[in-house]
């Protein structure tokens, strides 16, 4: 025996609700013999069949089966918040408030965003080179001082000036005989000393000095040694030179 609801839609005798329409399907309908049909009577066209007394309103076709929320796609661009989608969404989701901050879910498949890459760090200009340290320059070496040749009588602040001269005889002088020498040692005691009259000649060659006997009485002495008459001996700076007794000593430098 088949169970058919308002709509004329047939069901087995166990169903309690219509398996095309979801109608519950009256309990009286179950009571019947199974050999024995019900006779449906006619209805006018447009006529709504009469209910059972105690069923249940039927409920419209399209609210009798529950149907799923519609699937939500987060991929796509979402209502701004405070506007009524937003909030209804909002709502029906479960998310947070508006006012918390909310974490956007990545579409399904969706490539993550890579990493933005961090910044450089700043080079430093390269340190410009120290310059070489300049040598202060070296002061010249002095001058050699030039060579002052003189002749000093021992014993005495004299002293006979020998610059610009090439050759000079050294005596005493003397009138009667006409012996007049470059230079005199009459006032050191020359006559009393031994001194002849022409008695020796200082001369020089090139830069150098030397001085020679001219046959002389009481000999020539250099550095307590006689030297042989008519014979240069050269001489240094600082010799001792002796004419028979007076001493005298030959310079070059200050």
């Amino acid at each position: 025996m088949t169970i058919r609801c308002s709509q004329g839609h047939e069901n087995p005798d166990e169903a309690t609700f219509c398996d095309e329409c979801g109608e519950p399907l009256p309990a009286e309908a179950a009571a019947n013999p199974p050999d024995q049909e019900v006779e449906e009577p006619t209805l006018p066209a447009g006529a709504a069949a009469p209910q059972p007394a105690g069923a249940a309103e039927p409920e419209p076709a399209d609210m009798a089966v529950p149907q799923p929320p519609p699937a939500v796609d987060f991929g796509a661009t979402q209502a701004a918040p405070g506007t009524p989608a937003a909030d209804t969404f909002a709502t029906q989701a479960g998310a947070a408030p508006a006012e918390e901050a909310e974490t956007v879910a990545m579409a399904p498949g969706a490539p993550e965003a890579a990493p933005a890459a961090p910044e450089p760090a700043p080079v430093a200009p390269p340190a410009a080179p120290e310059p070489a340290p300049v040598a202060a320059p070296s002061a010249p070496p002095p001058a050699p001082v030039a060579a002052q040749p003189r002749l000093m009588v021992e014993g005495t602040t004299t002293t006979f000036d020998l610059a610009g001269k090439a050759a000079l005889v050294v005596g005493r002088e003397d009138a009667p005989s006409n012996s007049f020498p470059d230079i005199d040692l009459t006032p050191y005691g020359a006559e009393e000393g031994g001194v002849s009259r022409l008695h020796a000649r200082l001369t020089l060659s090139g830069e150098d000095w030397a001085i020679e006997d001219l046959e002389s009485t009481n000999f020539t002495f250099v550095n307590r040694k006689r030297i042989a008459p008519k014979t240069p001996t050269p001489l240094s700076d600082g010799d001792e030179i002796r004419l028979g007794r007076v001493g005298l000593r030959f310079k070059t430098t200050a």
